[in-house]
């Protein structure tokens, strides 16, 4: 007798499932990649110097776009799913509210460096995880 293989549907459901988790997974919880860590890098800590940052530039990492306004806006694209929020400066920090899609990731303050044209965003003020995005002229 010879096994053939039969669709399952509830196989089918669960590796969907798996997936929405995975591309969940890249935009919540940042890769582990450290920005290389040099001369060079730099906190940002005050709103105008982050305004110069984001002036004019997207950034960018794979399968993210984000365009964060100078007006308080945030809105781009991860993972097929619209993203959209709002940003303020609070004591040094980036602090926002974002949404993918639907989903509601809530609140935090964001420590924010700079290594050349790569930013890179450290939840919890600075004591979660982090992740690098590139600065990408806008248009570009």
């Amino acid at each position: 007798m010879r096994y053939v293989p039969v669709k399952d549907e509830k196989h089918g459901v669960m590796m969907r499932i798996a997936f929405i988790f995975l591309g969940i997974s890249w935009l919540i919880v940042p890769h582990s990649l450290q920005a290389e860590q040099t001369g060079r890098d730099q906190k940002v800590t005050d709103r105008a110097a982050f305004a110069a940052l984001i002036q004019s530039h997207d950034l960018k990492r794979a399968f993210i776009t984000l365009e964060v306004g100078l007006d308080g806006t945030i809105r781009g694209s991860a993972f097929g799913r619209q993203v959209s929020g709002d940003w303020s400066w609070q004591d040094g920090y980036f602090c926002r509210t974002l949404f993918w899609g639907k989903r509601d990731l809530g609140y935090n303050c964001q420590e924010v460096r700079r290594t050349g044209d790569t930013v890179t965003f450290q939840s919890d003020r600075g004591t979660g995880d982090h992740a690098d995005f590139k600065r990408i002229p806008r248009g570009g």
